[in-house]
């Protein structure tokens, strides 16, 4: 397991190296194999907001406050050079 490993990282060990990590293997492999026995139906995320719950007005950001740290700005949002095309 350990060869098969580290030839999918492309990593070269000796023989010695190999026997070392083992055991090291094994008991990750154990670890895993008893997390995965748990099977809570639980989600890391239980309860944390993500991008999928609903939309809640909340106040926008000023314009000013938002354009302050741009490099350069216009009276109506941001200036980005144009890097792909021909100019319109």
């Amino acid at each position: 397991m350990v060869r098969h490993t580290a030839s999918l990282a492309r990593l070269s060990l000796t023989s010695e190296a190999c026997a070392a990590l083992a055991p090291q293997l094994a008991a990750i492999v154990r670890y895993l194999d008893a997390l995965d026995a748990l099977a809570s139906g639980a989600s890391p995320l239980d309860g944390a907001p993500t991008p999928l719950d609903g939309d809640v007005a909340a106040p926008s950001l000023p314009r000013d406050a938002a354009l302050a740290a741009a490099p350069v700005a216009s009276e109506t949002g941001f200036v980005v050079p144009q890097f792909v095309g021909d100019p319109a």
